[in-house]
């Protein structure tokens, strides 16, 4: 019998942990998945959010919605290679801080009364090093020269938006960056090693996925633990 469930939300990247979720050891003995995910490139308004009133305590709620509402959609270039893709930023054009507050507050709101265990995933950085520079990792990229200086500290502040808004929610929010580093520095060597798990500048490998499933699943089963203790 099947002891919880998992519950995935969001968009491209909710779709991938999904699909992770229904390899890794414990699927249908220990644990069932359940995806509501949006297409990728969805943004915030537009994904299939459930309604949160039907979820019970054995339910584990994983969601990942603001990646897709960092930049401007207009800001986005997708370049087809003979071997997938890349998506590129062609101008850096980050929405406003008033825009993400407003994001948090109604992810908040659909929250209200849920019964379920909630983990909140942090946006994965993107578009790091998306063109001159990642020539050296793939050398197929076209020589585009979108070079964004503080790309990463405006992802950062979002990010920190987010942790300090769900702090004392009862949420559990994850740092993106500790799914894929055990000692994150933000380093240039180290986005680099970033960068290197994203074939297209935003999503991750299926090992990258298959280890930050393992770490949301230990999470989730020691949230379920403290309910029995």
């Amino acid at each position: 019998m099947v002891g919880f469930r998992v519950h995935c939300i969001g968009s491209s990247h909710a779709v991938r942990i999904a699909h992770s979720l229904r390899k890794s050891p414990g699927f249908n003995t220990e644990f069932s998945v359940d995806s509501t995910c949006a297409q990728s490139g969805k943004v915030f308004k537009d994904i299939n959010w459930p309604d949160f009133s039907k979820y019970e305590k054995k339910d584990v709620l994983i969601i990942i919605p603001f990646g897709n509402d960092i930049f401007r959609r207009n800001s986005i270039k997708i370049e087809q290679l003979r071997k997938g893709k890349i998506i590129h930023l062609v101008k850096s054009a980050p929405t406003s801080d008033e825009h993400l507050a407003s994001l948090c507050e109604s992810l908040n709101e659909k929250l209200k009364g849920t019964k379920a265990e909630i983990i909140i995933v942090t946006s994965f950085y993107r578009h790091l090093f998306c063109c001159a520079d990642f020539r050296k990792i793939n050398p197929n990229a076209e020589s585009y020269k979108h070079v964004h200086p503080g790309i990463v500290g405006i992802q950062d502040r979002k990010n920190k938006f987010i942790l300090s808004f769900f702090k004392g929610s009862g949420y559990l929010v994850f740092r993106h960056e500790s799914l894929l580093f055990d000692n994150w520095k933000r380093k240039r060597g180290q986005k680099v090693e970033y960068r290197k798990q994203q074939p297209d500048s935003v999503h991750f490998n299926d090992k990258v996925y298959l280890k930050i499933v393992h770490q949301l699943l230990e999470q989730a089963r020691a949230l379920l633990a403290s309910l029995d203790a």
